[in-house]
């Protein structure tokens, strides 16, 4: 532990030079080893609060930082607002892949954002037939998650 300790002490200090995907493989490997390291979790959250870095995320990098900061037991408030706008924003843009694990990371990590669920609902209207069972599955169980499989009923789901 004293390794990722170090390594997390020298991303905090030069975290001003990570680009998003910097930022998503620290939080993403971190949780993955199940290593919290408050600090840098921390640091990531306000960088991305901030709206630094977010219009580079694209659905898979949003749902990696939303599954991470749940793993790490992290649920900062002003983060997932942010990347919530931000995959709101590009819902239309979405493929069923792209849907069904941003939808599941929300719901995973316990942020029930009732605007995003709504664009995510929109967006998977022309493609509901594209998910295969498990994408298909997973948005179910995190529309039910959320109380808005009412929300993905209507647009065909």
């Amino acid at each position: 532990a004293s390794f990722f300790g170090a390594l997390a002490s020298s991303s905090v200090r030069c975290l001003d030079t990570f680009n998003a995907q910097d930022l998503v493989n620290t939080a993403w490997g971190f949780a993955k080893v199940g290593l919290l390291h408050e600090q840098l979790f921390t640091a990531v959250a306000q960088r991305f609060a901030a709206g630094r870095c977010l219009d580079e995320l694209n659905a898979q990098q949003i749902s990696n930082v939303a599954w991470a900061f749940a793993k790490a037991d992290q649920s900062d408030a002003r983060l997932f607002t942010a990347l919530a706008r931000s995959a709101e924003e590009r819902a239309a843009d979405f493929g069923a892949p792209d849907l069904a694990s941003v939808a599941w990371a929300f719901a995973n990590a316990g942020q029930l954002d009732a605007r995003l669920f709504a664009a995510l609902a929109t967006a998977a209207e022309g493609f509901l037939d594209e998910f295969n069972e498990e994408e298909l599955d997973n948005t179910e169980w995190a529309f039910d998650r959320a109380g808005q499989r009412a929300v993905l009923r209507e647009a065909g789901g």
